[in-house]
């Protein structure tokens, strides 16, 4: 009867992990290493990577690439300045002429 208990409680926590979702995500997170041509020095973290929240992990790569866009921006904008800069020497070298 002890062995049914353990067996039951084996299959509650199956059951468990199943429907909270923690097995796809898993099962998820192999396929997808599993799938990697170039397998990853550190298969431990390439999987607690792809275990985090999609939702997050898309947050961080649209952070990043917000903040790669202010720096470009502000490279521009002084790339800007210099052009006018130039423009406003320029246009005044030909007046003097």
């Amino acid at each position: 009867m002890s062995n049914k208990t353990i067996e039951q409680k084996k299959k509650d926590y199956r059951d468990y992990l199943e429907n909270s979702g923690v097995l796809e995500q898993i099962t998820k997170a192999l396929v997808s290493l599993y799938e990697e041509i170039d397998r990853p020095v550190n298969p431990i973290e390439y999987i607690r990577r792809n275990l985090v929240d999609p939702d997050e992990e898309i947050n961080d790569k649209k952070k990043k690439e917000y903040l790669d866009y202010q720096k470009e921006n502000v490279k521009l904008q002084e790339e800007i300045k210099d052009l006018k800069k130039k423009i406003k020497e320029l246009s005044n070298d030909s007046d003097d002429d």
